[in-house]
């Protein structure tokens, strides 16, 4: 999992929160790093810190939002939106693993009553493989709608806004 850039300083701690806003877009960086690799359906791994990099901004963001005027809010319902597809797709994910794991113990208790000359009972093949299939097409599924949000989010336009808001009109990210 990848762990949250620090922020080692915010601006005056007796000052507005406006002042300490630009910590939104050390949360937006790492949002963006991470955003390439979760490309790749497979790349569970990806998609999670990509999830847990959402989380932060969003938690950010709701922070600052009040500091940062009206366009926040749309910009924080895009993120809570990230949010909540990327925990879809990882809660299948964990489901698809649990149910793995359980397919492949059962295979083996199987075998070895097997290969003791046991009756073999109903395969757990029966519930478990058609359950993993279901499983992994709706995970499909809500990847595809995923990548398909992303695309139309337009990740440039939304992070320029963002970096645009935050910085008051000036240009700060990526500089």
């Amino acid at each position: 999992m990848s762990r949250a850039l620090p922020i080692w300083k915010l601006t005056d701690p007796e000052g507005s929160l406006r002042a300490s806003a630009p910590v939104v877009l050390v949360r937006l960086q790492e949002l963006l790093d991470l955003a390439e690799s979760a490309r790749d359906a497979d790349n569970v791994e990806a998609l999670h810190d990509l999830r847990i990099a959402a989380k932060r901004l969003r938690y950010t963001l709701e922070i600052f939002a009040p500091a940062l005027g009206s366009e926040a809010g749309g910009l924080l319902a895009s993120v809570e939106a990230l949010q909540e597809r990327l925990g879809d797709i990882h809660d299948l994910d964990v489901r698809l693993a649990l149910l793995k794991k359980a397919l492949a113990r059962e295979r083996a208790r199987e075998q070895k009553k097997a290969d003791k000359r046991h009756p073999v009972p109903i395969s757990a093949e029966v519930g478990l493989l058609p359950l993993i299939a279901t499983t992994e097409a709706r995970r499909a599924g809500l990847f595809e709608a995923f990548v398909t949000f992303w695309v139309e989010l337009t990740p440039e336009s939304f992070a320029a806004d963002l970096t645009r808001l935050v910085s008051g009109g000036e240009t700060i990210l990526g500089d």
